[in-house]
């Protein structure tokens, strides 16, 4: 989901929430759909949720999929205008955070490569 909201095509979704903002007779089709596709992405989450061991009540499947909308959107806004205050910080904050949730491929197989080197370095 991160990767998908970070993505420049993404940002279409604020131009429906803008438009939608102004036009009142496609703002109730751009509500249902930001919607529906919120809840399939929920979906999606609440199935994963219990792997990643975080407490529901302090931190929700709603909370996160909100941030991870709300973030890199607000990022491409102030992106386009020229400004990029604290923007790296909380790129790597949140690409920290998901990643000790749930790495990568890549951090999975560095992990590996660095336990099995502790390991020889061990049996020697």
């Amino acid at each position: 989901m991160w990767e998908f909201n970070r993505d420049k095509t993404a940002a279409a979704g604020t131009e429906f929430l803008a438009l939608a903002n102004h036009r009142k007779n496609i703002r109730a089709e751009v509500a249902l759909v930001t919607k529906r596709f919120r809840q399939a992405q929920l979906t999606a989450l609440k199935e994963k949720w219990p792997q990643y061991g975080l407490l529901d009540d302090e931190f929700s499947p709603e909370m996160c999929i909100f941030l991870l909308e709300a973030i890199p959107r607000m990022m491409l806004l102030e992106d386009a205008v020229g400004v990029s205050t604290a923007h790296a910080q909380v790129l790597k904050f949140v690409n920290q955070y998901i990643d000790r949730i749930e790495p990568r491929p890549r951090m999975q197989k560095a992990r590996k490569a660095t336990q099995r080197k502790r390991e020889l370095g061990a049996n020697r």
